[in-house]
């Protein structure tokens, strides 16, 4: 609805300075542009109507879902092949998502032992990052836990490996934040006597006789 009278770019408040004007005159205004909007958007609809004797086809927002293709399993290599093929002989997963659980693996076994370099600029692990998309009960997690297995048994082995070093780890971090947290004490304490040394002597009396 357009305000009559008003500068350009002006707004309500503007209308509302006129002489004359007020809520209840605008009210009314919207009212009636209400009125003659909705006859005008009836009119209008019933021209369109009647141009048309039925509905046109609609267009669809997505495209039709196409037939899927076959996982390209033997780009795997050899050995991983074979793995996820004999996997999907008793999982039943889908062979696409057994591939995805043995590239997480392998990525994840060998990406702190090499980096892949795309340029001399862009060089980086040699890690992916995947992501699937699956329904309640196609039993992905079981699929990840059979393929990790061996990744989460040389991490318990480590770990039991390396009790003494993460002991001796955590003491000397212990050591080394008591010393920190001492030399801090003692820095905030110096910075102290400094500030006191460099003050009037009656302020530094009040000081004291506060402390005590």
């Amino acid at each position: 609805m357009e305000l009559p009278d008003i500068p350009e770019k002006g707004d309500l408040s503007d209308w509302l300075n006129i002489e004359g004007n007020d809520l209840d005159k605008f009210n009314t205004m919207v009212r009636d542009s209400a009125v003659q909007w909705t006859s005008d958007l009836a009119n209008e609809w019933d021209d369109t109507a009647d141009e048309y004797d039925e509905w046109p086809d609609y267009v669809p927002l997505v495209r039709e879902e196409e037939e899927p293709k076959p996982f390209p399993v033997v780009a795997l290599g050899t050995m991983m092949e074979e793995a996820v093929i004999e996997f999907k002989g008793y999982g039943k997963q889908p062979l696409s998502m057994i591939a995805g659980s043995a590239l997480a693996t392998a990525s994840l076994a060998c990406q702190g032992l090499s980096d892949v370099g795309r340029d001399s600029q862009n060089i980086g692990p040699i890690s992916l990052s995947l992501l699937t998309i699956a329904e309640s009960g196609e039993r992905k997690s079981s699929l990840d836990k059979a393929f990790s297995k061996a990744l989460r048994d040389w991490e318990r082995e480590k770990a039991d490996e390396m009790k003494a070093d993460i002991k001796k780890s955590i003491a000397d971090h212990s050591e080394w934040e008591a010393k920190r947290n001492g030399l801090l004490a003692a820095i905030k304490e110096n910075q102290k006597k400094n500030a006191l040394r460099n003050l009037p002597k009656e302020q530094t009396t009040d000081i004291k006789d506060n402390d005590e």
